[in-house]
């Protein structure tokens, strides 16, 4: 799975980030599996992994997220799809 890092949705994703305040968050590859590994490839639907906390604890029994981070989270999803379709 891969997206075009110079591509919309990347640049929406930045842009969300930043209108948010957001200077410390880095948009990286990662080297896990996701369903979007496996729904992305025949759409060629351009996909985003992205959420809240640390990825080395995703998925472990001691996951965790700090609040501001989920709160942080839940407006990044709700102003990236405004973006990206100017709504």
């Amino acid at each position: 799975m891969s997206v075009d890092p110079e591509g919309p949705l990347v640049s929406a994703a930045e842009a969300v980030i930043a209108g948010l305040g957001k200077t410390d968050v880095a948009l990286t590859s990662v080297a896990y599996f996701s369903d979007g590994s496996i729904i992305q490839p025949p759409t060629g639907v351009p996909t985003l992994l992205c959420g809240p906390g640390d990825p080395n604890l995703a998925h472990q029994t001691d996951e965790k997220v700090k609040i501001s981070e989920l709160e942080l989270a839940g407006q990044f999803y709700t102003e990236l799809p405004k973006r990206v379709f100017r709504t």
